[in-house]
């Protein structure tokens, strides 16, 4: 995949932590600063997915929702009886 440059200001003490972490784990600073940023859109892309979630079960089932959820339960309790 093409990469970007890009240029960020730090405080001298968060530079010298990932220099060292750099160090460390024996990558180039710029792919421990790639690194963090991928995990900080992960979480800001699951955090999205929970409040999505969040905001679908603040809705309370509908009757047929309700009648299919008791259908399965009967289904999976038939599927499993006797496995354990």
């Amino acid at each position: 995949m093409p990469s970007k440059k890009t240029a960020i200001s730090l405080s001298e003490a968060t530079y010298d932590r990932v220099d060292a972490l750099a160090q460390k784990l024996n990558l180039p600073r710029s792919r421990v600063f790639a690194l963090a940023v991928e995990e900080l859109l992960e979480r800001y892309d699951t955090l999205g997915l929970k409040a999505a979630l969040d905001r679908a079960y603040q809705v309370p089932p509908t009757a047929a929702e309700k009648k299919w959820r008791r259908s399965t339960r009967r289904k999976h309790q038939q599927l499993v009886e006797g496995e354990w």
